[in-house]
């Protein structure tokens, strides 16, 4: 229960933490969102009805940069496609369509609101690293 409150509490100051910004748009750089975005998000962190939840356990999105998406939301992997507006991401997966409010974004973290099935989850999600042992490996 202690855990729970700990990880409850860490989100939490993460996500107020990384919505704040200095009166700059937290988007300008030399990249745009969109291709900041390309790229595979790990689910770390998911709260359902103001709880962590485990339900998205190992859930991830893998974006690339000509609108193709992967996704294991439904249990397994499935591809479909995504398009960015502003700052809500849509994904159009045939039966788990869904859209991801960007609520903060920060290199490689972000969180977002996800409304899909009529059911609201705020998540944290941090970008998941090139391997490059693999590529070291073929050298």
């Amino acid at each position: 229960m202690i855990r729970q409150f700990f990880a409850s509490a860490l989100l939490l100051l993460v996500i107020t933490g990384m919505g704040c910004t200095n009166g700059t748009d937290q988007y300008s750089s030399a990249n745009s969102l969109h291709d900041q975005l390309i790229g595979r998000w790990d689910v770390r962190e998911a709260i359902f009805n103001n709880r962590p939840t485990d339900r998205l356990s190992g859930a991830y999105l893998e974006l690339l940069s000509n609108g193709t998406m992967y996704t294991n939301l439904g249990g397994t992997r499935q591809q479909g496609q995504w398009s960015l507006d502003h700052q809500t991401l849509y994904q159009q997966v045939p039966g788990l369509e869904a859209q991801y409010e960007i609520v903060s974004f920060q290199d490689t973290l972000m969180t977002a609101t996800m409304r899909i099935h009529h059911f609201v989850y705020k998540l944290l999600l941090e970008k998941a690293m090139a391997d490059t042992t693999s590529q070291q490996q073929l050298q």
